[in-house]
């Protein structure tokens, strides 16, 4: 039996399907299991509640396991939930479990970006836990994705809506794009990552490596955000330069026509921007962690993963023309 922390989530739906796929039993973890077993897609699945944060939660939940997947990782931090806790020491709890248990496989979420110097409090607490995972003894796996997207992928989601019409007052058809949209990603469809994830499983070979996990190109964020709105049949109209008290000043009929706008906007405002949200609301759409982290490329090598893995991931362009025309 497969256990897998995360495995509710928006990466871990997908691992689940693709263990079931290849005829493993799948006993995932959740804070809510009674709620996650009534899913359809979660009836053949064994789930176990508990925090993977507490001490020792996991330890009733290794009987029979022989792998586990860790995939728990959280883009914004809350006042429940905070770097550390989920990168860190909820991935302390994991090794922890395993080694009292005798479970010796691993498979690691981290992320893309990953270093021990990095400018984001995510990529710091993602290495963070990757050093929990190396200094554990035990037979790990550790997967680096850039950018994984999908239909149910939040961050493709929030995009959408800001792109769709009619607008609230708010948006005004407007989709920020920091700087001028020049950063680098390789975002990866989810599919291609669950398959590596449970591909791994049955190789030794990837025992004690890191593997990059990233689509076939590299696509600037400002061309991310146009392929988007044209994959939901709109045609977005590029302002290269910052008009002024935006979005105010943008004239009306650009504000009342389906042309969504994506902006150039300075990182000197999303900063300003992402500070003031964190402090006002619950559960801010940005962070000043994550407008660091739109400040650098997003870009890493296949060649591993392609030649070990037999990773075949899919180009961005028709990956997001699938994924929303399907909607």
């Amino acid at each position: 039996m497969i256990l897998i922390t995360g495995g509710s989530g928006f990466v871990g739906r997908f691992v689940v399907r693709e263990l079931l796929k290849h005829g493993h039993s799948v006993r995932v973890v959740s804070r809510n299991a009674k709620r996650l077993q009534k899913l359809p897609e979660f009836r053949d699945v064994d789930c176990f509640e508990a925090n993977v944060s507490e001490k020792d939660a996991l330890l009733p939940a290794m009987k029979d396991i022989r792998a586990v997947i860790h995939l728990i990782g959280i883009i914004a931090p809350s006042k429940k939930n905070r770097f550390r806790t989920a990168h860190v020491e909820a991935t302390r709890e994991v090794v922890k479990a395993m080694q009292a248990s005798g479970v010796k496989r691993l498979i690691h979420m981290s992320a893309l970006g990953t270093r021990p110097h990095a400018a984001s409090c995510y990529h710091q607490t993602k290495w963070a836990g990757e050093e929990v995972v190396r200094a554990s003894g035990l037979d790990w796996t550790i997967f680096r994705p850039s950018l994984i997207y999908g239909s149910e992928s939040e961050f493709i989601k929030i995009f959408v809506r800001m792109m769709s019409f009619p607008m609230n007052v708010l948006q005004l058809g407007c989709v920020p794009c920091f700087g001028e949209g020049k950063n680098l990603f390789q975002p990866i469809a989810v599919e291609n990552v669950a398959h590596c994830f449970v591909r791994a499983l049955t190789r030794e070979f990837a025992i004690g490596k890191v593997y990059d996990l990233c689509g076939p190109t590299a696509i600037a964020f400002k061309d991310l955000l146009i392929e988007i709105a044209l994959a939901k049949g709109l045609k977005p109209t590029w302002v290269k330069s910052f008009p002024g008290l935006y979005p105010v000043l943008i004239p009306w009929k650009w504000i009342t026509c389906s042309k969504p706008l994506i902006v150039a906007t300075p990182f000197e405002l999303a900063y300003f921007v992402a500070g003031i949200a964190e402090k006002i609301l619950p559960k801010s759409p940005i962070s000043v962690d994550a407008v660091k982290m739109l400040e650098e490329d997003n870009v890493g090598n296949t060649e591993k993963a392609m030649n070990e893995l037999g990773l075949e991931a899919e180009d961005f362009k028709m990956g997001i023309h699938r994924i929303l025309k399907s909607e």
